[in-house]
Protein backbone atom coordinates (compact mmCIF):
# COMPACT_ATOMS: atom_id res chain seq x y z
CA UNK A 1 0.00 0.00 0.00
CA UNK A 2 1.26 3.06 -0.69
CA UNK A 3 1.78 6.36 0.98
CA UNK A 4 -1.08 7.65 -0.25
CA UNK A 5 -3.27 5.01 0.30
CA UNK A 6 -5.54 5.39 3.37
CA UNK A 7 -7.72 2.17 4.51
CA UNK A 8 -11.05 2.58 6.42
CA UNK A 9 -13.13 0.54 8.65
CA UNK A 10 -16.72 2.19 8.94
CA UNK A 11 -18.03 0.64 12.17
CA UNK A 12 -16.87 -2.34 11.37
CA UNK A 13 -19.64 -2.83 7.97
CA UNK A 14 -17.47 -0.53 5.56
CA UNK A 15 -14.55 -1.12 4.36
CA UNK A 16 -12.98 1.37 2.30
CA UNK A 17 -9.61 1.90 0.29
CA UNK A 18 -8.61 5.22 -1.04
CA UNK A 19 -5.76 6.76 -2.88
CA UNK A 20 -4.67 10.35 -2.74
CA UNK A 21 -3.83 11.36 -6.00
CA UNK A 22 -3.52 15.18 -5.79
CA UNK A 23 -3.91 17.32 -2.53
CA UNK A 24 -1.48 20.62 -3.65
CA UNK A 25 -1.94 22.66 -0.17
CA UNK A 26 -1.18 19.32 1.83
CA UNK A 27 -4.34 19.95 3.54
CA UNK A 28 -4.69 16.78 6.20
CA UNK A 29 -7.15 14.75 5.09
CA UNK A 30 -8.73 14.26 8.43
CA UNK A 31 -9.22 17.54 8.94
CA UNK A 32 -11.31 18.12 5.75
CA UNK A 33 -13.43 14.67 5.78
CA UNK A 34 -14.31 11.69 7.53
CA UNK A 35 -16.47 8.61 6.37
CA UNK A 36 -19.56 7.93 7.49
CA UNK A 37 -22.48 5.30 6.71
CA UNK A 38 -26.02 6.13 5.52
CA UNK A 39 -29.26 4.60 4.94
CA UNK A 40 -29.24 4.41 1.44
CA UNK A 41 -28.84 1.42 -1.06
CA UNK A 42 -27.87 3.97 -3.89
CA UNK A 43 -24.58 4.70 -1.44
CA UNK A 44 -24.10 4.01 1.47
CA UNK A 45 -21.02 5.53 2.76
CA UNK A 46 -20.32 8.98 2.99
CA UNK A 47 -17.64 11.65 2.50
CA UNK A 48 -18.97 13.90 6.00
CA UNK A 49 -17.57 17.43 5.67
CA UNK A 50 -15.02 18.95 8.57
CA UNK A 51 -15.54 22.16 7.07
CA UNK A 52 -18.68 23.07 5.27
CA UNK A 53 -21.43 23.65 8.28
CA UNK A 54 -23.56 20.61 7.47
CA UNK A 55 -23.72 17.66 9.65
CA UNK A 56 -20.43 18.87 12.14
CA UNK A 57 -20.39 22.29 13.91
CA UNK A 58 -17.87 24.34 12.45
CA UNK A 59 -16.31 27.39 13.37
CA UNK A 60 -17.08 29.93 10.29
CA UNK A 61 -13.86 31.00 9.07
CA UNK A 62 -12.77 27.65 8.71
CA UNK A 63 -16.34 27.70 6.26
CA UNK A 64 -15.63 30.53 4.71
CA UNK A 65 -12.21 29.82 3.88
CA UNK A 66 -12.28 26.33 2.05
CA UNK A 67 -14.54 28.05 -0.74
CA UNK A 68 -12.05 30.95 -1.20
CA UNK A 69 -9.62 28.48 -1.45
CA UNK A 70 -11.22 26.64 -4.41
CA UNK A 71 -11.90 30.13 -5.51
CA UNK A 72 -8.21 31.04 -6.17
CA UNK A 73 -7.75 27.25 -7.32
CA UNK A 74 -10.17 28.01 -9.79
CA UNK A 75 -8.35 31.57 -10.15
CA UNK A 76 -5.01 29.43 -10.99
CA UNK A 77 -5.71 26.32 -12.66
CA UNK A 78 -8.28 27.74 -15.25
CA UNK A 79 -6.94 31.40 -15.83
CA UNK A 80 -3.81 31.03 -15.27
CA UNK A 81 -3.65 33.53 -12.58
CA UNK A 82 -1.72 32.52 -8.92
CA UNK A 83 -2.11 34.72 -5.95
CA UNK A 84 0.48 33.65 -3.26
CA UNK A 85 -2.83 34.16 -0.44
CA UNK A 86 -3.71 30.50 -0.85
CA UNK A 87 -0.61 30.09 1.23
CA UNK A 88 -2.22 31.64 4.07
CA UNK A 89 -5.52 30.29 3.14
CA UNK A 90 -4.51 26.95 4.13
CA UNK A 91 -2.08 27.35 6.74
CA UNK A 92 -5.11 28.83 8.32
CA UNK A 93 -7.29 26.13 7.55
CA UNK A 94 -4.46 23.95 9.16
CA UNK A 95 -3.95 25.37 11.98
CA UNK A 96 -7.40 27.35 12.94
CA UNK A 97 -5.63 30.70 12.96
CA UNK A 98 -6.43 34.01 11.73
CA UNK A 99 -9.40 32.56 9.71
CA UNK A 100 -11.49 36.25 10.36
CA UNK A 101 -9.02 38.50 9.12
CA UNK A 102 -7.67 36.59 6.08
CA UNK A 103 -11.71 36.25 4.86
CA UNK A 104 -12.07 39.82 5.18
CA UNK A 105 -8.96 40.80 3.50
CA UNK A 106 -9.97 38.12 0.53
CA UNK A 107 -13.80 40.14 1.05
CA UNK A 108 -11.89 43.49 0.59
CA UNK A 109 -10.18 42.50 -2.40
CA UNK A 110 -12.62 40.39 -4.56
CA UNK A 111 -11.16 39.30 -7.92
CA UNK A 112 -12.09 40.42 -11.02
CA UNK A 113 -12.60 38.82 -14.29
CA UNK A 114 -13.19 40.60 -17.59
CA UNK A 115 -15.82 38.03 -18.59
CA UNK A 116 -18.84 37.28 -16.05
CA UNK A 117 -18.82 33.73 -14.93
CA UNK A 118 -22.38 32.16 -13.38
CA UNK A 119 -21.31 30.24 -10.37
CA UNK A 120 -24.31 27.33 -10.14
CA UNK A 121 -24.19 25.31 -6.50
CA UNK A 122 -26.18 22.22 -5.90
CA UNK A 123 -28.57 21.66 -3.23
CA UNK A 124 -28.82 21.24 -0.47
CA UNK A 125 -25.23 20.65 0.91
CA UNK A 126 -23.22 23.05 -1.57
CA UNK A 127 -25.26 26.00 -1.19
CA UNK A 128 -23.17 28.11 0.89
CA UNK A 129 -19.85 26.79 -0.26
CA UNK A 130 -20.68 28.11 -3.78
CA UNK A 131 -21.81 30.74 -1.79
CA UNK A 132 -18.24 31.17 -0.54
CA UNK A 133 -16.79 30.84 -3.70
CA UNK A 134 -19.07 33.57 -5.33
CA UNK A 135 -18.17 36.38 -2.61
CA UNK A 136 -14.24 36.20 -3.66
CA UNK A 137 -15.33 37.83 -7.38
CA UNK A 138 -16.84 40.90 -9.05
CA UNK A 139 -18.53 40.82 -12.10
CA UNK A 140 -20.27 37.35 -11.06
CA UNK A 141 -23.20 35.98 -10.88
CA UNK A 142 -24.28 32.83 -8.53
CA UNK A 143 -27.69 30.53 -8.31
CA UNK A 144 -28.11 27.07 -6.91
CA UNK A 145 -30.27 24.23 -7.02
CA UNK A 146 -33.65 23.98 -4.96
CA UNK A 147 -35.72 21.17 -3.49
CA UNK A 148 -38.71 23.99 -3.80
CA UNK A 149 -41.82 23.71 -5.38
CA UNK A 150 -43.06 26.85 -7.05
CA UNK A 151 -45.37 26.37 -9.91
CA UNK A 152 -45.39 29.46 -10.80
CA UNK A 153 -42.32 29.83 -11.87
CA UNK A 154 -41.81 30.04 -15.95
CA UNK A 155 -39.33 27.79 -17.02
CA UNK A 156 -37.43 25.83 -14.28
CA UNK A 157 -34.66 23.79 -15.09
CA UNK A 158 -34.83 20.28 -14.24
CA UNK A 159 -32.50 17.32 -13.34
CA UNK A 160 -31.60 14.48 -11.50
CA UNK A 161 -29.21 13.25 -8.57
CA UNK A 162 -28.87 9.71 -8.79
CA UNK A 163 -28.21 8.66 -5.77
CA UNK A 164 -29.54 11.13 -3.75
CA UNK A 165 -31.94 10.36 -0.94
CA UNK A 166 -34.13 13.48 -2.74
CA UNK A 167 -33.61 13.01 -6.10
CA UNK A 168 -34.86 15.78 -8.25
CA UNK A 169 -33.23 19.28 -8.35
CA UNK A 170 -34.85 22.48 -9.78
CA UNK A 171 -33.65 25.95 -10.93
CA UNK A 172 -35.37 28.90 -10.91
CA UNK A 173 -33.58 31.69 -13.04
CA UNK A 174 -35.42 35.18 -12.51
CA UNK A 175 -32.92 36.55 -15.01
CA UNK A 176 -32.62 33.06 -17.68
CA UNK A 177 -30.10 35.34 -19.80
CA UNK A 178 -27.38 33.91 -17.40
CA UNK A 179 -27.57 30.91 -18.76
CA UNK A 180 -26.86 32.13 -22.05
CA UNK A 181 -23.41 33.69 -21.06
CA UNK A 182 -20.46 32.60 -23.59
CA UNK A 183 -17.79 32.53 -20.88
CA UNK A 184 -18.05 28.89 -18.90
CA UNK A 185 -20.34 27.99 -16.43
CA UNK A 186 -18.95 27.13 -12.78
CA UNK A 187 -20.74 23.92 -11.21
CA UNK A 188 -19.96 23.64 -7.38
CA UNK A 189 -20.65 20.64 -5.45
CA UNK A 190 -19.06 19.83 -1.93
CA UNK A 191 -17.39 16.35 -3.49
CA UNK A 192 -17.65 14.10 -6.68
CA UNK A 193 -17.97 10.14 -6.44
CA UNK A 194 -19.15 9.48 -10.24
CA UNK A 195 -19.66 12.96 -11.77
CA UNK A 196 -22.86 11.92 -12.66
CA UNK A 197 -25.26 14.69 -10.94
CA UNK A 198 -22.99 17.47 -12.98
CA UNK A 199 -22.17 15.98 -16.42
CA UNK A 200 -26.47 15.40 -16.15
CA UNK A 201 -27.32 19.78 -15.69
CA UNK A 202 -25.07 19.91 -18.57
CA UNK A 203 -27.24 18.32 -20.42
CA UNK A 204 -30.14 20.76 -19.52
CA UNK A 205 -27.86 23.61 -19.74
CA UNK A 206 -26.54 22.87 -22.82
CA UNK A 207 -30.07 22.68 -24.42
CA UNK A 208 -30.31 26.58 -23.12
CA UNK A 209 -27.06 27.67 -24.59
CA UNK A 210 -24.44 25.78 -26.44
CA UNK A 211 -21.26 26.71 -24.77
CA UNK A 212 -17.14 25.44 -25.19
CA UNK A 213 -16.73 24.68 -21.29
CA UNK A 214 -17.97 23.88 -18.46
CA UNK A 215 -15.88 24.18 -15.09
CA UNK A 216 -16.95 21.88 -11.99
CA UNK A 217 -15.40 23.29 -8.46
CA UNK A 218 -15.06 20.69 -5.66
CA UNK A 219 -13.46 19.96 -2.20
CA UNK A 220 -12.78 16.39 -3.09
CA UNK A 221 -12.98 14.24 -6.42
CA UNK A 222 -12.94 10.80 -5.75
CA UNK A 223 -14.01 9.66 -9.44
CA UNK A 224 -13.03 6.41 -10.51
CA UNK A 225 -10.74 5.77 -14.13
CA UNK A 226 -14.20 4.96 -15.61
CA UNK A 227 -15.99 7.57 -14.65
CA UNK A 228 -13.05 10.14 -16.11
CA UNK A 229 -13.64 7.84 -19.01
CA UNK A 230 -17.27 8.36 -19.19
CA UNK A 231 -16.52 12.18 -18.77
CA UNK A 232 -14.29 12.12 -21.70
CA UNK A 233 -17.00 10.39 -23.91
CA UNK A 234 -19.62 12.83 -22.60
CA UNK A 235 -17.67 16.03 -24.00
CA UNK A 236 -16.90 13.84 -27.26
CA UNK A 237 -20.88 13.91 -27.70
CA UNK A 238 -21.58 17.30 -26.95
CA UNK A 239 -18.73 18.98 -28.34
CA UNK A 240 -17.58 20.33 -24.83
CA UNK A 241 -14.78 20.56 -22.11
CA UNK A 242 -15.17 20.03 -18.78
CA UNK A 243 -12.87 20.68 -16.49
CA UNK A 244 -12.69 19.35 -12.91
CA UNK A 245 -10.69 21.55 -10.45
CA UNK A 246 -10.71 20.51 -6.71
CA UNK A 247 -8.54 20.85 -3.38
CA UNK A 248 -8.01 16.92 -2.97
CA UNK A 249 -8.43 14.17 -5.67
CA UNK A 250 -8.14 10.74 -5.82
CA UNK A 251 -9.51 7.17 -6.24
CA UNK A 252 -11.31 4.86 -4.10
CA UNK A 253 -13.22 1.54 -3.33
CA UNK A 254 -16.08 -0.10 -0.96
CA UNK A 255 -16.48 -3.07 -0.11
CA UNK A 256 -18.53 -5.12 2.95
CA UNK A 257 -15.91 -5.87 5.82
CA UNK A 258 -15.26 -9.66 5.92
CA UNK A 259 -17.45 -9.88 9.28
CA UNK A 260 -20.90 -9.31 6.94
CA UNK A 261 -19.81 -10.76 3.67
CA UNK A 262 -22.33 -9.12 1.43
CA UNK A 263 -23.99 -5.85 0.74
CA UNK A 264 -27.35 -6.81 2.05
CA UNK A 265 -26.07 -7.74 5.63
CA UNK A 266 -24.71 -4.28 5.60
CA UNK A 267 -28.29 -2.59 4.77
CA UNK A 268 -29.54 -5.04 7.33
CA UNK A 269 -27.44 -4.40 10.01
CA UNK A 270 -27.92 -0.30 9.30
CA UNK A 271 -31.81 -0.38 9.02
CA UNK A 272 -32.43 -2.77 12.26
CA UNK A 273 -29.25 -1.20 14.83
CA UNK A 274 -30.47 2.69 14.03
CA UNK A 275 -30.95 5.02 17.50
CA UNK A 276 -31.63 8.24 17.42
CA UNK A 277 -30.33 11.03 20.12
CA UNK A 278 -27.81 8.25 20.98
CA UNK A 279 -25.76 10.66 23.26
CA UNK A 280 -28.83 12.91 24.87
CA UNK A 281 -30.57 10.18 26.05
CA UNK A 282 -28.18 8.71 28.38
CA UNK A 283 -28.50 12.40 30.15
CA UNK A 284 -31.62 13.46 31.99
CA UNK A 285 -33.33 16.50 30.67
CA UNK A 286 -32.88 19.44 32.15
CA UNK A 287 -35.76 20.36 34.63
CA UNK A 288 -36.09 23.67 33.28
CA UNK A 289 -37.20 24.22 29.27
CA UNK A 290 -35.85 26.37 27.14
CA UNK A 291 -37.01 30.00 26.99
CA UNK A 292 -38.37 30.30 23.02
CA UNK A 293 -38.10 33.34 21.38
CA UNK A 294 -39.39 34.39 17.99
CA UNK A 295 -37.90 36.76 15.82
CA UNK A 296 -38.61 38.11 12.54
CA UNK A 297 -35.57 39.97 10.46
CA UNK A 298 -37.32 40.73 7.89
CA UNK A 299 -37.19 44.56 8.13
CA UNK A 300 -33.32 44.32 7.10
CA UNK A 301 -33.93 42.63 4.28
CA UNK A 302 -35.39 44.88 1.19
CA UNK A 303 -35.22 42.71 -1.56
CA UNK A 304 -37.84 39.81 -1.83
CA UNK A 305 -39.10 37.61 -4.97
CA UNK A 306 -42.89 36.76 -4.60
CA UNK A 307 -42.79 33.52 -5.87
CA UNK A 308 -45.87 31.33 -3.47
CA UNK A 309 -44.31 27.35 -3.00
CA UNK A 310 -46.41 24.29 -2.08
CA UNK A 311 -45.01 21.36 0.33
CA UNK A 312 -45.15 17.90 -0.30
CA UNK A 313 -48.72 18.15 1.80
CA UNK A 314 -49.83 20.19 -1.36
CA UNK A 315 -50.02 23.51 1.55
CA UNK A 316 -49.35 26.81 -0.28
CA UNK A 317 -46.82 29.50 1.80
CA UNK A 318 -47.26 33.07 -0.33
CA UNK A 319 -44.57 34.48 2.01
CA UNK A 320 -42.15 35.88 -0.53
CA UNK A 321 -38.15 34.50 -0.77
CA UNK A 322 -35.19 36.32 -0.19
CA UNK A 323 -33.25 37.74 -2.76
CA UNK A 324 -30.48 37.30 -0.85
CA UNK A 325 -30.30 33.47 -0.61
CA UNK A 326 -28.86 33.25 -4.25
CA UNK A 327 -31.75 30.59 -5.00
CA UNK A 328 -33.14 32.68 -7.86
CA UNK A 329 -29.77 34.42 -9.06
CA UNK A 330 -28.07 37.36 -7.26
CA UNK A 331 -24.82 39.29 -9.33
CA UNK A 332 -21.95 40.70 -7.06
CA UNK A 333 -23.35 44.35 -7.28
CA UNK A 334 -26.89 42.55 -5.75
CA UNK A 335 -24.70 40.94 -3.39
CA UNK A 336 -22.52 43.76 -1.97
CA UNK A 337 -25.73 45.92 -1.35
CA UNK A 338 -27.45 42.92 0.75
CA UNK A 339 -24.17 41.95 2.68
CA UNK A 340 -24.66 45.59 4.30
CA UNK A 341 -28.07 44.73 5.57
CA UNK A 342 -26.43 41.12 7.07
CA UNK A 343 -24.25 43.61 8.76
CA UNK A 344 -26.81 45.17 10.79
CA UNK A 345 -28.65 41.77 11.11
CA UNK A 346 -25.61 40.28 13.20
CA UNK A 347 -25.51 43.56 15.42
CA UNK A 348 -28.88 42.88 16.20
CA UNK A 349 -28.36 39.08 16.98
CA UNK A 350 -25.73 40.25 19.06
CA UNK A 351 -27.12 42.33 21.17
CA UNK A 352 -29.35 39.30 22.03
CA UNK A 353 -26.91 36.63 23.04
CA UNK A 354 -26.10 36.41 26.95
CA UNK A 355 -24.56 33.17 26.79
CA UNK A 356 -21.23 31.55 26.43
CA UNK A 357 -21.13 28.57 23.75
CA UNK A 358 -23.71 29.71 20.87
CA UNK A 359 -24.85 27.17 17.93
CA UNK A 360 -26.31 28.51 14.92
CA UNK A 361 -28.24 26.18 12.94
CA UNK A 362 -29.16 27.02 9.60
CA UNK A 363 -31.78 24.71 7.75
CA UNK A 364 -31.18 22.72 4.94
CA UNK A 365 -30.58 24.23 1.73
CA UNK A 366 -30.60 28.00 3.27
CA UNK A 367 -26.92 27.97 4.71
CA UNK A 368 -25.16 30.79 3.72
CA UNK A 369 -26.70 34.12 5.05
CA UNK A 370 -27.33 32.31 8.81
CA UNK A 371 -22.99 31.68 8.52
CA UNK A 372 -22.58 34.88 7.19
CA UNK A 373 -24.23 36.88 9.98
CA UNK A 374 -21.89 34.56 12.77
CA UNK A 375 -18.97 36.03 10.77
CA UNK A 376 -19.42 39.28 12.04
CA UNK A 377 -20.55 38.75 15.78
CA UNK A 378 -17.56 38.10 18.46
CA UNK A 379 -18.93 35.59 20.34
CA UNK A 380 -17.77 31.94 20.51
CA UNK A 381 -20.66 30.42 17.68
CA UNK A 382 -21.01 27.14 16.19
CA UNK A 383 -22.32 26.75 12.93
CA UNK A 384 -24.10 23.83 10.81
CA UNK A 385 -27.16 23.25 9.39
CA UNK A 386 -30.18 20.73 9.14
CA UNK A 387 -30.50 18.41 6.89
CA UNK A 388 -32.17 15.66 4.71
CA UNK A 389 -29.71 13.26 4.60
CA UNK A 390 -29.74 9.87 6.40
CA UNK A 391 -26.71 9.35 8.06
CA UNK A 392 -26.30 6.59 10.41
CA UNK A 393 -25.23 7.58 14.09
CA UNK A 394 -22.56 5.98 16.35
CA UNK A 395 -20.85 7.00 19.63
CA UNK A 396 -18.24 4.82 18.21
CA UNK A 397 -14.39 6.41 19.24
CA UNK A 398 -13.03 8.76 15.76
CA UNK A 399 -16.62 8.09 13.57
CA UNK A 400 -17.92 11.48 12.61
CA UNK A 401 -21.55 11.60 13.64
CA UNK A 402 -22.24 10.71 17.40
CA UNK A 403 -25.84 11.62 17.74
CA UNK A 404 -28.59 12.16 15.81
CA UNK A 405 -32.31 13.93 16.49
CA UNK A 406 -34.39 13.82 13.80
CA UNK A 407 -38.18 15.47 13.44
CA UNK A 408 -40.64 16.82 10.86
CA UNK A 409 -39.02 19.19 8.46
CA UNK A 410 -41.17 22.78 10.10
CA UNK A 411 -42.21 24.22 6.74
CA UNK A 412 -42.98 20.93 4.81
CA UNK A 413 -43.74 18.31 7.47
CA UNK A 414 -44.03 15.64 5.11
CA UNK A 415 -40.45 15.30 4.84
CA UNK A 416 -38.07 14.26 7.32
CA UNK A 417 -34.95 16.43 8.41
CA UNK A 418 -32.13 15.49 10.84
CA UNK A 419 -29.44 17.27 12.69
CA UNK A 420 -26.35 15.72 13.90
CA UNK A 421 -23.77 16.29 16.68
CA UNK A 422 -25.03 18.52 19.41
CA UNK A 423 -23.73 17.07 22.85
CA UNK A 424 -26.06 17.47 25.66
CA UNK A 425 -25.78 20.71 27.57
CA UNK A 426 -23.31 21.72 25.75
CA UNK A 427 -24.52 24.88 24.17
CA UNK A 428 -25.96 27.70 26.39
CA UNK A 429 -28.24 29.03 23.62
CA UNK A 430 -29.42 28.15 19.68
CA UNK A 431 -30.71 30.24 17.38
CA UNK A 432 -32.31 28.60 14.21
CA UNK A 433 -32.64 29.95 11.03
CA UNK A 434 -35.86 29.84 8.31
CA UNK A 435 -35.55 31.46 5.22
CA UNK A 436 -39.41 32.34 5.63
CA UNK A 437 -41.56 32.18 8.10
CA UNK A 438 -44.22 29.79 8.19
CA UNK A 439 -47.25 27.83 10.70
CA UNK A 440 -46.10 27.60 13.90
CA UNK A 441 -47.50 24.38 14.74
CA UNK A 442 -44.87 23.33 11.92
CA UNK A 443 -42.41 23.93 14.60
CA UNK A 444 -43.81 21.40 17.13
CA UNK A 445 -41.44 18.12 16.66
CA UNK A 446 -37.96 20.96 15.85
CA UNK A 447 -38.77 22.58 19.35
CA UNK A 448 -39.54 18.98 20.96
CA UNK A 449 -36.14 18.28 19.92
CA UNK A 450 -34.36 21.59 21.18
CA UNK A 451 -35.79 20.66 24.73
CA UNK A 452 -33.64 18.38 25.47
CA UNK A 453 -30.74 19.77 24.59
CA UNK A 454 -29.89 21.37 27.58
CA UNK A 455 -29.86 24.74 26.21
CA UNK A 456 -30.97 27.89 28.38
CA UNK A 457 -32.47 30.23 25.25
CA UNK A 458 -33.57 29.22 21.66
CA UNK A 459 -34.29 31.75 19.34
CA UNK A 460 -36.39 30.77 16.18
CA UNK A 461 -35.80 33.37 13.37
CA UNK A 462 -37.35 34.14 9.86
CA UNK A 463 -35.90 36.39 7.31
CA UNK A 464 -38.88 36.92 5.94
CA UNK A 465 -42.60 37.22 7.03
CA UNK A 466 -43.51 35.83 10.72
CA UNK A 467 -44.55 32.66 12.05
CA UNK A 468 -48.18 32.73 12.51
Amino acid sequence: MSMNTKEYNVLDLIHMQLEIRNNRYNLPTDLIYSIGARINKKRRYLFVSKVLGKHIPVRNANSLLTGALLAYKFLEDYYSQYNDIVNKIAASLINSKDGKSIWREIAANPIHLDNKILFLAFAETATSLGHSIFNCFENSCFIHTTRENIPCFKNPILFEEEHSHATSHRIYPLNYETLKLDSPIVLIDDEISTGKTVLNIIKELDKIHKRKEYVVLSILDFRSKADIEYARQFEKEYSLKVNFISLISGEFTTSPTKKLQNWGCVDKFLESNITDDSLASSRKPSDTPPEIRFFSLGNYFNDFISAPSFNDAGEENPIPYLKASGRFGIDSEEWKRLSCNILQVSKFIEDKITGTRILFLGTEEFMHIPLYISCFIDKDIYYHSTTRSPIFPSPSPDYPVNNRFVFSCPPNPVITNFVYNIPYGFYDEVYVFFERGFKKTGLTDLLEVVSRLGVKKATILSCSGHFV
